[in-house]
């Protein structure tokens, strides 16, 4: 079991973009799944410059506060908090 999720693992990993990190780690499956939750938190960190990133944060921020996206109010709060460095 532990050799599948570690495969899993390294699938989602290979597929993530700065297309999709922010679709990715505010998806209800990342929100489900902790260790690909801060996997993609951390590709998002360290991809938010890219314009592609910022302006799909934009919408998904608009999303998130029209209750588009209730399930990712908490990898907002992780986000903001990486984001500030606390």
């Amino acid at each position: 079991m532990e050799d599948l999720k570690n495969r899993a693992f390294n699938a989602v990993n290979a597929g993530l973009s700065t297309v999709n990190i922010v679709d990715e780690a505010l998806s209800v499956f990342s929100s489900r799944h902790p260790d690909i939750q801060k996997l993609e938190l951390d590709m998002l960190v360290e991809k938010r410059k890219e314009p592609e990133v910022q302006q799909a944060l934009e919408t998904k921020i608009t999303q998130l506060v029209t209750e588009q996206l209730p399930h990712s109010a908490t990898v907002l709060t992780s986000l903001i908090r990486l984001f500030s460095g606390l």
